[in-house]
């Protein structure tokens, strides 16, 4: 977690203290930024068929659903859809299905398994799941569930 590691950077004696603490920084501000954006910045419309495809994204988000389906739901052609569905969000829709999913992780880890909580979001390989845990969080699972277990 970027907190933890400015912090043992603060008290190290490494030459690129400084360097290292800033890095650390920068990705600590672009994690905020980037989960705030998810939080606030779409507020549905139902006549806009983005804004429509992101509330069947966040109503499906515990099953695997294909780009085709969602262009289909709105009416548009897969690779249009896709293209502003990017240009809108910031996010491809797989991106933003993932984030997500992996964002109603953290409440189900909390009284669940690993493996369940993957298989209950719709993932098929646990490593991907592992791995886009890490992406959006910047921990580890196993982490994470110290943090929630101390």
């Amino acid at each position: 977690m970027p907190i933890e590691r400015i912090n043992q950077f603060f008290v190290s004696n490494d030459p690129n203290k400084a360097f290292l603490i800033d890095l650390s920084s920068q990705e600590l501000v672009y994690n905020l930024i980037k989960s705030q954006l998810i939080q606030d910045s779409f507020v549905p419309d139902l006549h806009d068929p983005i804004s429509y495809a992101i509330q069947y994204l966040k109503a499906h988000n515990d099953h695997s659903i294909c780009i085709n389906e969602i262009a289909y739901v709105v009416n548009m052609s897969a690779s249009n859809f896709s293209s502003r569905f990017k240009k809108q969000s910031g996010y491809t829709p797989k991106e933003y299905h993932n984030l997500l999913k992996i964002k109603k992780a953290k409440d189900l880890l909390k009284n669940k398994s690993v493996t369940d909580v993957c298989y209950t979001l719709g993932f098929e390989n646990i490593s991907y799941f592992i791995q886009l845990f890490k992406k959006y969080y910047g921990e580890t699972l196993k982490q994470y569930l110290l943090h929630i277990y101390q």
